[in-house]
């Protein structure tokens, strides 16, 4: 199989007050901001509803903001979630996706977090939310950005950040035609020309504490596509719908222009070997390591406690194979920290309402 390794893409946003550079390679227009919705519901599907790490309970959080909302569907769940009372605010380098979607913030504004905040917003938030950037920021622009959003929060207030790694899993190596990692191996050349961290997830951790949070816990999950959706109890529908959302038309589009571009190979052969990927995924499927990463910022307030709880050490234990609950278990019952080297995978219950139990109950919670 021949591998793209042409010239790296990346996009270029207009420089205003607040917003500069922006390798975000996917368009801003209405099909996007349909694939984020779509990716929202499945993340939430596939982990039972769960918004932020399990240690932090939204109902303690006064003032919460989505940092780089998209179109807001986090937040219009969190909303669901939290008490009736809480202010929340969303912020993006652009508001484009945001006004498409049908999310209500009480405050949305433009900012780009490569910039510090304004100082009206400086110390202001209980939890700060933030998602799936690895194909956004560079390498080194990642401690500039997790600097200026720990300077929006309050003292003793939370930073959430959920990433996940490039790298994905088939559900064994029984993969002769190596096919599992054609479409990571594209993504790798780009990424790597673009200077993104391909191992997120694994790298948040130590850049939290590097911008001086502290008592930074970590739970590691794992997302299905395809396949491996069944084991979770998804539908067929379900798993066709992340088939679509892990070939996303316009990534794919972008990848495909770069394999031709690069020499490597012709627009058939791209569209071959996706043929044969979209096979795999159906009759054998992959997962996906996802981190939900918290920390605390270093001054304690008195009106919070200064820590949250601590999960056991194993929440921190590097996984191997996911350990994958049975469809008829509680969901509820199923949050519970990863087992010593094996990843936990928190599934909602099929048939559960798409409205019900936006974040699931972990077994300990913890003011913020």
């Amino acid at each position: 199989m021949v591998l793209y390794k042409g010239p790296a893409y990346r996009s270029q946003a207009e420089d205003t007050e607040t917003a500069s550079k922006d390798i975000y390679v996917l368009p801003r227009d209405a099909g996007e901001s349909e694939r984020l919705q779509a990716q929202h519901d499945h993340l939430r599907r596939s982990l039972g509803g769960l918004l932020v790490h399990p240690s932090i309970d939204l109902n303690n959080a006064r003032i919460i903001l989505d940092c780089c909302t998209g179109t807001g569907a986090w937040l219009k769940d969190a909303r669901l979630s939290a008490r009736p009372d809480t202010i929340l605010e969303a912020c993006d380098i652009t508001l484009e996706q945001y006004h498409r979607g049908t999310a209500k913030a009480d405050d949305v504004f433009v900012q780009n977090i490569l910039h510090r905040f304004p100082g009206e917003k400086r110390g202001r938030y209980d939890l700060i939310h933030q998602r799936y950037l690895t194909g956004g920021i560079s390498r080194e622009e990642w401690p500039k950005a997790i600097s200026n959003v720990v300077e929006a929060l309050r003292p003793g207030g939370c930073f959430n950040i959920t990433e996940p790694n490039l790298q994905t899993s088939p559900p064994s190596s029984a993969d002769p035609e190596a096919i599992a990692n054609w479409k990571v191996q594209l993504k790798r050349i780009s990424w790597e020309r673009n200077n993104l961290i391909q191992q997120c997830a694994n790298e948040i951790p130590a850049l939290m504490r590097d911008a001086g949070l502290i008592n930074v816990q970590t739970i590691r999950l794992r997302v299905p596509y395809g396949a491996t959706c069944r084991a979770l109890g998804m539908t067929e529908n379900q798993v066709e719908s992340s088939i679509r959302l892990h070939m996303s038309p316009s990534f794919d589009e972008v990848l495909k222009k770069l394999w031709i571009a690069s020499g490597k190979g012709t627009a058939e052969e791209f569209d071959q070997n996706q043929v044969i990927y979209e096979e795999f995924l159906r009759e054998k499927g992959i997962w996906m390591d996802v981190s939900f990463v918290v920390g605390l910022s270093t001054q304690a307030s008195p009106k919070m406690p200064p820590k949250l709880k601590n999960p056991p050490a194993s929440a921190f234990s590097e996984p191997s194979e996911p350990s994958v609950h049975k469809p008829e278990e509680n969901p509820k019952e199923q949050l519970t920290k990863p087992q010593e080297e094996n990843p936990q995978v928190i599934a909602q219950k099929p048939g559960d309402s798409e409205n019900k139990g936006t974040r699931a109950e972990p077994p300990q919670k913890s003011k913020l």
